[in-house]
């Protein structure tokens, strides 16, 4: 909730914009002018967000936002309810992948599981084969 208030108000300790090159399994990689970022293989995140909606058979889920994107609120409030809306295009800015392999191409913060990284270079995320876990 932070981070979009932030958004919205402009305020510059949010509303930075990173450039970022997505490469998604061996597709030509595709630059991008981020403002959010998401990845993940589970299907729903914390407080129950689901903002994945995209294509594709892979395991990792993508979803990107780009800079100046149009609608954000309503659309951003559309896409964690997992609905996103008809505004979620690539048109307008929203972008939703799954992929076996990514590469993320930057110079700047990356925040990894709650955890700031600085990245300058490739950042590779794969999907490993699924571990089953005993219910109790």
């Amino acid at each position: 909730v932070r981070t979009v208030w932030g958004i919205l108000r402009n305020d510059p300790a949010f509303n930075r914009h990173v450039t970022i090159s997505v490469t998604l399994d061996e597709a030509v990689p595709v630059t991008h002018d981020t403002l959010v970022l998401a990845i993940s293989t589970l299907r729903r995140l914390a407080f129950g967000m689901r903002p994945f909606w995209g294509t594709g058979a892979g395991a990792i889920r993508l979803t990107l936002f780009r800079q100046g994107c149009r609608s954000f609120a309503r659309t951003f409030v559309s896409i964690v309810r997992g609905r996103p809306n008809r505004t979620a295009v690539p048109e307008a800015g929203y972008f939703s992948h799954n992929a076996d392999n990514i590469r993320l191409q930057l110079d700047g913060k990356l925040n990894l599981d709650g955890e700031i990284l600085v990245a300058q270079g490739p950042v590779d995320i794969s999907a490993t084969t699924p571990l089953n876990f005993l219910t109790l």
